[in-house]
């Protein structure tokens, strides 16, 4: 999915994230 030309990513196949919010939430959401 692309938003304003920039990539995003479906997390959950739920909700899209995009720029620095995804950045956010895929730390926000990172499991090791």
């Amino acid at each position: 999915m692309q938003k304003n030309g920039k990539r995003c990513i479906n997390l959950q196949k739920k909700y899209y994230f995009c720029n620095e919010l995804c950045i956010y939430i895929k730390t926000f959401y990172r499991k090791e």
